[in-house]
């Protein structure tokens, strides 16, 4: 069941405009490939190694400056994280989804990201954890779904 409802249309509300094309490309696995060539693409540069000592706090760490380092507002860098992260389930990826789900810290796209974790975390076999994912879901788009796998996993 899992398989199905990740080919599903992507039902996401208020994607940034700069991420609309490759929201387009993943949700109806046109050019899928490309938008998650994309939204790699725009990621942050990666940080320097981590050479801090306990307590330091190094300057440019926050969501904020690490969204501003590829371009894109705190926002679209959130949505581009979920994005990816759903073209990954979509391509069997679901490690990677949930490396990338697992960085999405946007209160507004808290549903989504327990969503798409628990399909990711089904399809790893991480019983248990899907269903601490799935109980959080409340949104009358994923909530029918949720409760239909929650009464199918396995105890």
């Amino acid at each position: 069941m899992a398989n199905t409802l990740i080919a599903e249309d992507l039902e996401l509300n208020n994607i940034p405009t700069s991420l609309e094309a490759e929201a387009q490309a993943i949700a109806i696995d046109i050019n899928r490939k490309k938008g998650i060539a994309t939204l790699e693409k725009l990621a942050p540069p990666s940080p320097a190694p981590d050479n801090k000592k306990p307590g330091e706090i190094l300057l440019g760490s926050s969501p904020d400056e690490i969204a501003k380092k590829s371009g894109l507002s705190s926002r679209e860098e959130a949505y581009r994280k979920l994005l990816l992260g759903v073209g990954y389930l979509k391509e069997e990826k679901p490690q990677e989804a949930l490396k990338v789900l697992n960085q999405v810290k946007e209160a507004s796209l808290v549903q989504e990201v327990a969503w798409y974790k628990a399909l990711a975390l089904i399809k790893t076999g991480k019983m248990e954890e899907a269903r601490v994912e799935l109980e959080k879901i409340t949104d009358s788009r994923y909530f029918a779904d949720a409760q239909e796998l929650l009464s199918n996993l396995p105890q």
